[in-house]
């Protein structure tokens, strides 16, 4: 379920069942020595997790990815094919990473934070928001 609202809703509604959810990990991807996966999350093919890196509950790894080293990406958390994450980089829950982004080393983004594809990340980003453009910008309106 690509939509990070409705998954979460429905990850919810199973764990109140006490229902055990799966994780994910396609065989062409790779998972480096220290870093952890949380359950529900799925790690799609060719993506790849560096070194102590942590994936929160319910994410959504997707193609060709890339997670550096040392990184935290909490719960619901969509990061779209082709993005590429620095090393340190602390990344809040729900939030939406679009399709080859980027951003640097060491950014921390808050929750609920809408980065639209293409966008280059070189600082932080409060919560609650949407970004887009070559270096990231505030954008008034999030696109759907």
């Amino acid at each position: 379920i690509g939509n990070n609202k409705i998954r979460k809703n429905k990850f919810t509604k199973l764990k109140k069942l006490n229902y055990k959810i799966a994780t994910l990990i396609h065989l062409k991807s790779h998972c480096g020595y220290g870093s952890k996966v949380d359950e529900g999350t799925v790690m799609m093919q060719g993506s790849l997790i560096n070194t102590n890196s942590q994936i929160g509950k319910n994410c959504i790894i997707n193609s060709h990815a890339s997670i550096d080293h040392d990184c935290l990406i909490k719960d619901h958390t969509h990061i779209c094919p082709g993005v590429t994450i620095g090393g340190n980089v602390k990344i809040g829950k729900n939030c939406w990473i679009g399709l080859g982004s980027k951003i640097i080393e060491n950014c921390i983004i808050g929750d609920n934070v809408y980065v639209a594809a293409g966008t280059v990340v070189i600082r932080n980003l409060k919560s609650n928001t949407f970004v887009k453009g070559v270096p990231a910008k505030y954008a008034k309106k999030r696109l759907a």
